[in-house]
């Protein structure tokens, strides 16, 4: 059985992608994301839903500082934007809503991809580090880390 869920979560990606440069469909940055990583995403969701409970909130509570931290620096380096958005609020007027799900929907597909395939001994019981406590542990732990590219950013360009 999970040679087929491999198959579909290979193949469907795949033949979206050609679908969509052949039959030159204009799709814009959320289609995309939600075609290349949530079609698979979704997949192995439906077929792993006991494990969807700790893997979301971990890969949210990784992935979204992450994402501002290295927003903020590309931003500053000009390495990359994100000129047209689906929506015109950006965190402070820098980073793009779709970034924040590229960063969530590449972080969760790739742990649902690896708790559904690789990982035969998944902990159904939640300890005392993996509810609350954790979340506020990364938090507070990224907070600074977010306040001094955002400082870097804002010097840097003087």
């Amino acid at each position: 059985m999970k040679k087929i869920d491999l198959a579909v979560v290979l193949i469907i990606p795949l033949f979206v992608f050609i679908s969509v440069f052949l039959l030159g469909f204009k799709i814009n940055y959320f289609q995309s994301l939600l075609l290349f990583f949530g079609i698979p995403s979704l997949y192995l969701s439906l077929k792993s839903k006991e494990k969807i409970r700790k893997v979301a909130p971990f890969s949210f509570l990784v992935s979204i500082p992450i994402a501002i931290i290295f927003e903020l620096v590309a931003f500053g380096d000009k390495a990359w934007t994100v000129p047209y958005s689906i929506l015109h609020w950006r965190l402070l007027g820098i980073i793009p809503l779709e970034d924040y799900m590229w960063m969530f929907l590449v972080t969760y597909t790739i742990l649902i991809f690896y708790e559904h395939f690789c990982n035969n001994s998944f902990q159904k019981q939640d300890y005392s580090w993996s509810g609350r406590n954790m979340s506020f542990l990364l938090l507070y732990s990224f907070l600074p880390l977010i306040y001094l590219a955002y400082l870097t950013l804002i010097f840097g360009q003087a």
